[in-house]
């Protein structure tokens, strides 16, 4: 049985908070909730896990995110362990873990997006032109990101 927990604070980087806050501000992302699902995606698609040490300070909470997005989490987590145990909330499980697992996806992921977008002197629309056309071309980074 797949079970979330709703009071759960899905962590994001204190480090890429006003970059986080810049692509929110130009609308590029409607919150943050957008911003740790694209990065997450891209993360995982460039094998880039790292762990979130030093969280901003306030999380996004569990029932912000759709029933979509859960199943992502779900996802990344099964494909992360290769062990459908990670979904489960019985005894021993450490219910916490998939989020982990997600957030340390998004968050070595979002460096990359920051790249794919390049939001430097571009309005809107551009960026998100070029956000779309990494999204069909692929969403590999530069070496230098990884």
């Amino acid at each position: 049985m797949i079970t979330h927990d709703f009071a759960y604070r899905i962590k994001r980087s204190a480090d890429y908070e006003a970059k986080m806050k810049e692509l929110r501000d130009k609308k590029i992302f409607e919150g943050y909730r957008d911003i740790l699902m694209a990065s997450a995606v891209v993360g995982v698609a460039n094998n880039a896990y790292k762990k979130v040490d030093n969280p901003a300070q306030d999380g996004v909470l569990m029932q912000f995110f759709k029933d979509f997005d859960r199943d992502i989490m779900d996802l990344i987590a099964f494909v992360h362990e290769k062990s459908q145990k990670i979904l489960s909330s019985g005894d021993g499980a450490d219910k916490n873990k998939k989020y982990e697992i997600f957030e340390s996806y998004a968050n070595g992921g979002f460096p990359i997006l920051l790249q794919i977008l390049d939001t430097e002197g571009d309005d809107r629309n551009t960026i998100l032109s070029k956000y779309y056309a990494s999204l069909v071309t692929g969403v590999k980074a530069n070496e230098d990101v990884l």
